[in-house]
Formats: C-alpha cells, structure tokens, sequence
C-alpha cells in the first residue's frame, strides 16, 4: 500500500514553510491574498526542492526497499545476497538479475521439497520435486527454460525473452544436503 505521505507536493510545502515563519510587526502571516508577494514566491521556489527531494525519498523507500521491485539499488542488494556467485552470473536483463536475487533470499530455507519448488519458482521455473528414498531425489525441469520480457519488470533494452541454462541445476546442487543425490530429469 503506498505511503499517503509520499505524495505531498509544492503546496503541501509551501503551507508548512508558511506555517513556520516567524509571527510579528515586521512579519505578519501570510493570507490567501498573498500568493504573489516576494515572500511566497520564495517559499514557492524552497517548497519546489522540497517536494521533489520527498518524492523522491519516498520513492526510495516505497520501491527501492523491495527487492522484487529494485532498479537502482539492485547492485547493492547483490552484493548483500553475494551475487554474481558461479550458478548466477551478471550481464543478465533486470528481470533475471531480480529473479536471481529472489530465488538467493529464497534460498534461506530448509531441505524439503516445498523448499525447493520455491527456489525453482523464485528463478522462474517450474520445477517439481520427487524424492525417491535412500537420500535420493529428483527434480523435474522443464526442457525449455525461458524467462519473458514483462512490463513493470523488464526494462528498455531487454530481450523478450532470455533462455536460462544450468541456472537452476547449479543452484540447486549447492543447496542440496551435502549427504543426498539429486538428478534431474526434463519431461516432455
């Protein structure tokens, strides 16, 4: 849900601004009248920077904070996460590099097969788990791994639609127990 604050604009500031100045002879509060004194005018062009400077920080912080949304700060959340790591190199779209950064926090779990469904489904496959006894499992991959152009998600420069390789086998092989054996298998 967005801030309601988030969209104070110039009026918004300028009130406040006018709010706060000094009362007395020599500064009386301004009235509706006085919109186009010099003193408004100033206030005006303070509350200007203000509002801007507000839109942005809330921006920041409304978008910015989630890492399913980052744009800007999306380096630094890699870095947090450790990535690029061998199984996610960079120079990927946005959508792929957030995939990645999804199925890497995704990727704080345990060792159950619903776990790891949700790593395949934070990197934007479909996988199913079997496990198949004897600290044996499997993970069913589609054949073709493809992750679409979207809008909102995708940016300007894109492809539409960049075939992911190995992403997920490598993933999943540095997660599993260490004690276990995991095949994969690619049905039709």
């Amino acid at each position: 849900m967005p801030n309601p604050y988030a969209t104070a604009g110039q009026a918004e500031f300028q009130a406040a601004l006018a709010d706060h100045l000094p009362t007395g002879p020599a500064w009386p509060q301004p009235g509706p009248g006085d919109a186009d004194t010099v003193l408004m005018r100033l206030l005006a062009g303070l509350a200007d920077g203000l509002a801007a400077l507000h839109i942005r920080a809330a921006d920041l912080t409304e978008r910015e904070s989630d890492p399913a949304q980052t744009a800007e700060l999306l380096e630094r959340w890699e870095a947090a996460y450790g990535l690029p790591d061998p199984c996610t190199p960079l120079g990927s779209t946005l959508q792929a590099r957030r995939s990645a950064l999804l199925a890497k926090i995704a990727a704080q779990g345990a060792a159950t097969p619903a776990y790891f469904e949700a790593v395949c489904a934070a990197l934007g496959i479909t996988g199913t788990v079997t496990e198949l006894g004897n600290h044996a499992w499997q993970v069913a991959l589609p054949a073709t791994q493809l992750i679409y152009f979207r809008a909102g998600a995708s940016e300007a420069g894109d492809h539409l639609g960049e075939f992911v390789t190995g992403q997920a086998e490598c993933v999943l092989t540095r997660l599993k127990p260490a004690h276990t054996v995991l095949t994969f298998s690619y049905p039709p």
